[in-house]
């Protein structure tokens, strides 16, 4: 719930910067994904495949020439993975209430987890564009992304 408020907000934020986009100079974009994705980790005994994950984003531009800019964003995503142990053991020694000593034992197989997280990501970008005919450019970005984590 957290996430859509951030969301929201910065919706609001990026429409003022959206009406005034008819200028050459400012440029709103709106983006999204679908697919594989990963949290990477190792697990002893085990393995992590990746599951299905997704990534909404809104992003506007300045460009102080015709073809370089700054940019920045607001987004969401979601990403998760399944880990699973073959096999998990362990002793433990301890003391008892009456101060005798014994050995806890477990033993466990085919443990399985799922893993996800969701995320609030801020980016922050030099835009690059390059008109190659009046239908066709280049557009690229090169910068940070800020990822805040909202559940894991």
């Amino acid at each position: 719930m957290k996430s859509i408020k951030y969301i929201i907000i910065v919706i609001l934020c990026l429409t003022a910067f959206a009406s005034r986009a008819q200028e050459k100079k400012l440029q709103l974009e709106i983006g999204g994904g679908y697919g594989l994705s990963g949290l990477s980790g190792k697990i002893e005994n085990g393995s992590i495949s990746p599951g299905m994950g997704y990534q909404l984003s809104l992003n506007g531009k300045y460009f102080f020439t015709s073809n370089i800019g700054v940019g920045i964003g607001a987004g969401y995503s979601a990403y998760s993975s399944k880990a699973e142990l073959t096999t998990y053991s362990a002793n433990i020694a301890s003391t008892d209430d009456e101060n005798e000593n014994f050995e806890y034992r477990i033993a466990a197989s085919g443990i399985k987890e799922e893993q996800k997280l969701s995320a609030l990501e801020i980016p922050i970008f030099l835009a690059y564009r390059k008109s190659l005919s009046e239908k066709l450019g280049l557009f690229g970005n090169v910068g940070l992304n800020f990822s805040l984590p909202l559940s894991a």
